[in-house]
């Protein structure tokens, strides 16, 4: 019995939390297979689209990486949604050198 107790009072306290929704999406269509192309303007219609998809979810963040692709695709959501804020994650190249972690 004072596991379903204990069980209950959890059940009930998980349900009084906010629930958070993480929508992962990946860059429209870029215009070409340069190292930071911009979209293409198929890419930007269907950023565009996203964020009317995306409107009535609440959103009050979103990640990007710094490149324009994937800036151009978060822009429009942020623009739509007012008040989301836009965070850009810096990224870079980490490469596995060996000789810097000796065993």
């Amino acid at each position: 019995m004072k596991y379903i107790s204990i069980f209950l009072l959890l059940i009930g306290i998980c349900s009084c939390q906010p629930k958070t929704h993480i929508f992962i999406v990946r860059h429209a269509e870029k215009i070409d297979n340069s190292r930071d192309p911009e979209l293409s303007e198929s890419g930007k219609m269907r950023s565009a689209n996203l964020a009317i998809i995306l409107k009535k979810e609440h959103i009050t963040e979103v990640y990007s990486t710094n490149y324009k692709r994937t800036l151009q695709t978060a822009q429009p959501i942020c623009d739509l949604i007012g008040g989301a804020q836009l965070y850009i994650l810096l990224t870079r190249l980490i490469i596995w050198q060996p000789s810097l972690y000796p065993r």
